[in-house]
């Protein structure tokens, strides 16, 4: 396989000794610079004495880290295979700053409390799309639901801390679900979902192995998902469910790789089922097993009857304007520079137009939705080959899907870093070092340039690369990777 610009290399001569000392040295900086964040941690609790959390110097710490963390894995592609003990390494320095992350108070996080309230919902046997904290917490509930605002605990409740508590939840059936596990293990605590968490965020690891393993890459790989300081600090400290998501998601993909193609349709469909956009790979699943039509066709009936098993009731519920699937469709924005410009545009066109610029921020959301949409659909027009070019496109189709969407959040980026894992690429690596910058968007709103330009200049410039080395062959150091 040719190699695009920065793609790591498998040759190398035997290890010199230096490079074992950087590789440990690195690994232990990077644990201390989760020390470090751990220490400033209680300084954003709510109850603090301090009422100005160092919001610049977490933002140092977590993006040193980054650093850290991309000097880590340029080590490790220009070093020979590590073996055992490395891999080892790998898996104790990724497991302490997740033990540091898990026992710490949450930094710049909230979310979690309306995953709290949804477990003990769902615990409960109760719908939680059908009333919001807001009507428990205020009696014009159904008694059960006022009965658990009661026993929710914190002073204030934590049903004060909801994000928009008057919005039903919108989290789909199988969070719903994973969320009702932590409640039913630990009612009310953050350290419940935590271990959830921990756990699916483990299986992805486990799985990015055995990825690599069937597709013959080295398994140390997996640092790039296991070291990235932005996994353990979104996931772990910041408990957003998204490594349910990508556990499943993982597993879908090894049990494709194997070709076990009805057991990879219905992975899918449960990891559909903890957060949508699993559900742009179903037209690269589709291309890849389509050679075998039987298998595919049940595989799709399945995905699709488990898929109408979970949210045909999901979307039902869906009541009034106080419903979470349409907060979840409403045309907000974080963290995404190319919303406003565009935003401007359609006021532009809407005011050439007649219309009413308040359309404005919907043709935004349907602007980029056409726009993934085409690139799915480009992307599944060809056959896929082999199980590396199945990565490369889910790749790409994943990437895509984050560079476009209105809502950029660190704990997204997980997502993409699941494939990266499989199929390094230094443009979208880069953001382990520019993302944590997104809360810096707090202390002054431009900053959102500073995150996404940089890895923007970074495709544009491999673009040139690999189309010159296209076009030159012989006087490129390196081909693009084709495929």
């Amino acid at each position: 396989m040719m190699h695009r610009m920065g793609e790591p290399s498998q040759n190398h001569a035997g290890p010199p000794r230096w490079r074992k000392v950087a590789w440990a040295m690195l690994g232990l900086t990077l644990i201390g610079l989760f020390i470090a964040l751990f220490g400033i941690a209680p300084r954003f609790e709510r109850d603090a004495p301090d009422s100005s959390p160092p919001i610049a110097l977490a933002i140092v710490i977590w993006a040193s880290a980054g650093g850290v963390y991309l000097a880590s894995l340029m080590l490790l592609w220009r070093s020979p295979p590590i073996g055992w003990r490395g891999v080892l390494w790998i898996g104790l320095v990724g497991l302490a700053i997740r033990a540091l992350m898990f026992f710490s108070p949450t930094v710049f996080e909230a979310d979690h409390h309306r995953y709290l309230w949804d477990g003990a919902v769902v615990a409960q046997g109760i719908s939680p799309y059908l009333w919001s904290p807001m009507q428990a917490r205020e009696g014009i509930a159904p008694q059960p639901l006022v009965e658990l605002a009661e026993q929710a605990p914190g002073e204030p409740s934590i049903l004060y801390r909801i994000d928009a508590p008057w919005h039903h939840s919108k989290s789909p059936p199988v969070a719903g679900l994973a969320f009702a596990v932590a409640h039913r293990i630990a009612p009310w605590h953050p350290l419940s979902l935590r271990g959830l968490f921990l756990a699916f965020d483990t299986l992805a690891a486990v799985m990015i192995a055995l990825a690599l393993v069937r597709l013959g890459r080295p398994v140390e790989w997996v640092a790039v998902y296991w070291w990235c300081p932005i996994t353990a600090k979104a996931f772990i400290n910041g408990i957003h469910f998204d490594p349910i998501v990508i556990g499943l998601a993982m597993t879908a993909v090894v049990l494709l790789l194997h070709r076990w193609i009805v057991l990879a349709y219905a992975m899918l469909a449960l990891a559909i089922g903890a957060k949508l956009w699993p559900a742009l790979l179903i037209p690269l699943f589709l291309r890849y097993t389509w050679p075998n039509r039987r298998a595919t066709a049940i595989g799709l009936v399945g995905l699709l009857s488990l898929s109408a098993l979970m949210f045909v009731p999901y979307i039902l519920q869906q009541q009034g304007e106080a419903s979470g699937l349409l907060r979840y469709l409403s045309p907000g924005q974080a963290n995404a520079a190319h919303v406003q410009p565009l935003g401007d545009l359609w006021r532009w066109l809407c005011g050439v137009f007649g219309w009413p610029t308040r359309h404005a921020p919907y043709l935004v959301r349907l602007t980029l939705g056409a726009a993934v949409g085409l690139w799915i659909l480009w992307l599944s027009a060809r056959p896929i080959r082999d199980g590396h070019e199945l990565i490369w496109r889910c790749l790409l189709a994943v990437g895509g899907l984050f560079l476009l969407s209105p809502v950029q959040a660190p704990w997204y980026y997980g997502w993409v870093l699941a494939l990266l894992a499989l199929r390094p690429w230094w443009p979208l690596l880069a953001y382990a070092v520019l993302l944590p910058l997104h809360h810096a968007t707090d202390l002054h709103p431009q900053a959102v340039w500073l995150v996404h330009a940089p890895v923007w200049v970074m495709l544009i410039a491999d673009y040139a690369y690999c189309h010159r080395a296209a076009a030159h062959p012989h006087s490129a150091a390196r081909a693009p990777l084709q495929s």
